[in-house]
C-alpha cells in the first residue's frame, strides 16, 4: 500500500463501508443463526475501525488532540488490514466446527495422520528400529495435536453427503479449497508489518482461489477496503450453504 493519502477520497470510502458494514450486520443478526453471529462479529470489528478512521479524518475524535498527521492514518489503515482477515478466518473456523458439532462429525487432525504415516512408513522399511524407537515417539508426538484450519474445512467437505447440492458437485469442493487457501495467504502476509514480495506459488493459489486482484504491479499483497465486502460476502454464501444443509 502507497502512502498517498486523498482524504476526500477515503471519507467517501470509509462511509460507504460503515453502511455497508451495518447492512451486512443488521442481516446477520436478524438470522439468529450461531454460525451467522461468529461473522457478524468480524464485520463488526471492521466497522468499528472504520468509524474511527473516519472520524479521524473528520478531526471529530475527541481524543486525538492533535491535527491530522498522514503517517498516523496510514499506520491504523494498515493496523485496519491486519486485523480484517484474520478476525474473519477465525470466525469462519469456529462456524466450521459448530456445524461439525451439530453433526456429530468426528475431526481427523491431518498433521498428526501425517507423523503416524511417517513412523509407520520407517517401521514398515528399518529391518530393525529398536535403537530409534525413542525417536520414533518423539515424531510421533511432534507439533500439535489440536485441529487447525485446514482440518476443520476438510472435514465438512469430505462429508459432503450431508447436504444434496454438494453430493456429487466435485467442482464447488475443489473451488472452496482453494478459495480458503488463497485466503490463508492473505491471511498470514496481511499478519506481518513488512509486505515481502509473494512467491510465485503464492501468486498462482491467490489466482486459482480468485483471489488474483490483490497482487499489485510489484508482486505485492494490496489491501483495499474494496476488497472486505466481496470477500465477506463469499464467507456469508458459504455459511449459509452450510447453515442450509439437512
Amino acid at each position: 500500500m502507497k502512502n498517498i493519502v486523498n482524504k476526500d477520497s477515503y471519507k467517501k470510502t470509509l462511509l460507504q463501508g460503515i453502511k455497508d458494514f451495518g447492512e451486512i450486520e443488521n442481516q446477520l443478526l436478524g438470522d439468529g443463526s450461531t454460525m451467522h453471529l461468529y461473522i457478524n462479529t468480524a464485520a463488526g470489528e471492521v466497522r468499528i475501525f472504520m468509524v474511527s478512521l473516519l472520524l479521524y479524518l473528520n478531526g471529530k475524535n475527541p481524543y486525538y488532540s492533535q491535527g491530522f498527521h498522514k503517517d498516523f492514518f496510514v499506520s491504523q489503515l494498515k493496523l485496519m488490514h491486519r486485523a480484517c482477515i484474520p478476525s474473519l478466518h477465525i470466525a469462519v473456523e469456529a462456524a466450521l466446527n459448530e456445524y461439525i458439532k451439530s453433526k456429530n462429525l468426528g475431526i481427523e487432525i491431518s498433521i498428526a495422520t501425517q507423523r503416524s504415516k511417517i513412523v509407520k512408513n520407517i517401521r514398515e522399511k528399518a529391518r530393525d528400529c529398536s535403537l530409534i524407537e525413542k525417536e520414533l515417539k518423539e515424531i510421533e508426538h511432534l507439533g500439535s495435536n489440536h485441529p487447525q484450519f485446514q482440518d476443520y474445512l476438510n472435514t465438512v467437505l469430505n462429508n459432503t453427503v450431508l447436504f444434496e447440492d454438494l453430493k456429487t458437485d466435485k467442482k464447488y469442493k475443489e473451488e472452496t479449497r482453494a478459495y480458503f487457501d488463497a485466503l490463508s495467504i492473505v491471511r498470514n502476509k496481511s499478519s506481518h508489518y513488512t509486505n515481502q514480495p509473494l512467491k510465485e506459488n503464492e501468486k498462482m493459489r491467490l489466482k486459482r482461489g480468485h483471489l488474483g486482484k490483490m497482487i499489485d504491479d510489484e508482486d505485492l499483497l494490496q489491501m483495499d477496503i474494496q476488497f472486505y465486502q466481496p470477500i465477506f460476502g463469499d464467507i456469508i454464501k458459504f455459511v449459509n450453504c452450510l447453515r442450509d444443509s439437512p
